[in-house]
């Protein structure tokens, strides 16, 4: 699952570097991490006694994704000098919308609802599409990529509640899904923001993890101890990367290559877990997946301001964004040894805390 991850990831910063490589698509990569998020978060809370106390959930996943962020921000805010576009933007916002960008570049919370929010023609309103001409209050973000952490962020406050609650997962999955047809039916629910940043829409995708996690998984584990349980997961592993990398070249439509992937990523995911449950390799590859994506945007930014300055060729400007990808890996592990490495051995001691005993 690890190097699945950090697959994931890199789809996300080639959508964002111009080096003519596909992969699954940024959209695919973020609702496939949604279902990966889904059966971590169902394997740590049913696996972990600590996390009967769900303040003891939060506070680890709090750990596990603000140091990072806030380490990407406080350099972000520094590049930012060198940025006057998106200090003008930021001015033009009236005084409640500059309040609100502070509150979510600070909290994360709310990151995800600015790719909602426009300003238009003197006022603010839901956004439709995001082809619309005016100004997102995602321009206030610091930290572009986060606003999926928004998102992730709702789905840890109500996973306590709903992990162990097979009525409550079920009903929830199919308002999901209800919801996002409604809203097909409507006339927006293929455009983006809709697509994949809306979380009521995204629920199901987690929730879709945490069916893996509880329901496959258990099979997944008795064929990893038959005898063939050392050939499976590494076959489905290498099958999941070979298809991730084939997958512009997949003739199928494009709707139709998205429900193929995810199903894929279902179906697939007990196995990528047991293969990263025995291969420390895969686990280590994995730890570079959140960084990795968090922090590939203010490295883009930095070429992109390069290359602008200076008269490159196109040949040039290729080796350059190659070199980019390689920094963005190369940032992304500093980052794991400088600060999550560290943080691990916090969070390490809140799992392994009891909860205090009933009375």
């Amino acid at each position: 699952m690890g190097t699945f991850r950090t697959l994931l990831a890199l789809a996300v910063v080639v959508t964002h570097i111009p080096l003519g490589i596909a992969l699954v698509g940024g959209r695919n990569a973020v609702q496939a991490f949604y279902m990966i998020s889904g059966f971590l978060i169902s394997y740590v809370i049913t696996n972990t006694p600590a996390y009967a106390n769900p303040v003891k959930f939060l506070e680890n996943r709090v750990l596990r994704l603000f140091p990072v962020y806030y380490a990407v921000l406080g350099v972000s805010l520094i590049a930012s000098i060198l940025n006057p576009k998106f200090w003008e933007n930021v001015n033009s916002m009236p005084a409640f919308a500059k309040l609100f960008g502070l509150i979510v570049n600070v909290t994360i919370v709310g990151q995800d609802w600015t790719e909602f929010l426009m300003f238009s023609d003197g006022g603010i309103h839901l956004v439709r599409s995001l082809s619309q001409s005016g100004l997102t209050m995602a321009e206030a973000l610091l930290v572009k990529p986060s606003w999926t952490l928004g998102v992730e962020l709702s789905f840890y406050l109500i996973a306590p509640f709903i992990i162990r609650a097979p009525k409550r997962l079920i009903c929830l999955f199919a308002l999901s899904i209800t919801a996002r047809l409604a809203a097909i039916a409507a006339g927006f629910g293929l455009m983006d923001p809709w697509t994949y940043r809306f979380f009521p829409f995204e629920l199901a995708l987690f929730i879709a993890g945490v069916f893996s996690h509880q329901y496959l998984l258990p099979r997944a584990e008795r064929i990893d101890q038959s005898g063939m349980g050392k050939t499976v997961s590494p076959i489905t592993l290498v099958a999941v990367l070979l298809f991730s990398l084939g997958y512009s070249i997949v003739p199928l439509e494009d709707w139709a290559k998205t429900a193929l992937f995810l199903t894929i990523t279902f179906a697939a995911l007990p196995f990528l877990f047991v293969f990263q449950s025995s291969s420390a390799i895969d686990r280590s590859i994995g730890e570079l997946s959140y960084p990795l994506y968090i922090s590939h945007y203010l490295v883009m930014m930095a070429f992109n301001l390069l290359i602008k300055k200076a008269s490159f060729s196109q040949t040039q400007q290729t080796l350059l964004w190659a070199i980019c990808l390689v920094t963005c890996l190369i940032v992304a592990y500093l980052l794991k040894l400088m600060i999550s490495d560290r943080i691990e051995i916090y969070r390490r001691k809140i799992r392994v805390s009891l909860p205090a005993p009933a009375r």
